[in-house]
């Protein structure tokens, strides 16, 4: 019952901060990273999550930064041919762990 609820938190949020109305492919990274991102903030880890509104070609589909001692998780799927070709070859089946993998990735550089 926690998870979705955390789940719709996490998307009801997002769109208000971001802009524009999630695309289908950033609604599927966010559902797919939802359980690293629950866990680390249930750690303390200080994470905003940054959805790019705008076109971002040549950009790396989802990134860490830092601002303010906080750790910024920025999505840049939009316009970007990257996002796609992360996924190319990942069965369907295993798309979402290759997502929450990801997203478990950049997390980790948080814990500096």
């Amino acid at each position: 019952m926690l998870k979705p609820l955390l789940l719709m938190s996490l998307l009801i949020v997002l769109p208000a901060v971001a802009g524009p109305t999630l695309t289908e492919l950033e609604t599927r990274w966010l559902q797919a990273g939802q359980p690293v991102i629950a866990f680390a903030r249930a750690q303390g880890l200080p994470i905003d999550i940054i959805v790019q509104p705008q076109d971002a070609p040549g950009a790396v589909p989802l990134a860490l930064g830092y601002e303010a001692g906080r750790c910024k998780l920025v999505l840049s799927l939009r316009g970007n041919a990257q996002a796609d070709g992360v996924l190319q070859g990942v069965p369907a089946a295993r798309q979402g762990l290759m997502m929450e993998a990801m997203t478990a990735h950049e997390i980790g550089h948080c814990q500096r």
